[in-house]
């Protein structure tokens, strides 16, 4: 691993797959930050409209089924801030390749 690159921003390629670069562990992070105050607003607008279990409820459906939302192009708004993209890679023998 070089110096410093886990406090770098720059796309600099640590590993490349098909022509794609890893984002950085800051970069995941930080979209992993954006979407926890995403889900804390979700949390805070849903609470003044249905206090208590409710708001708790709908803010954690998003992180759990955050990267599930079609409109969003199968992205949490982190990832999309970030430009960050998840690869699928079906492996010989794997489960999803019968699907």
């Amino acid at each position: 691993m070089r110096t410093g690159y886990f406090f770098s921003m720059e796309k600099e390629p640590i590993t490349v797959v098909d022509n794609y670069t890893l984002a950085s562990p800051v970069e995941r992070i930080l979209a992993l930050f954006i979407d926890y105050i995403v889900a804390g607003v979700i949390y805070t607008v849903f609470f003044f409209i249905f206090p208590g279990f409710i708001a708790a409820l709908t803010s954690t459906v998003y992180l759990i089924f955050r990267d599930n939302f079609r409109f969003l192009g199968y992205k949490s708004l982190g990832k999309k801030v970030f430009k960050i993209e998840v690869l699928k890679m079906i492996l010989p023998g794997s489960v999803l390749k019968l699907l």
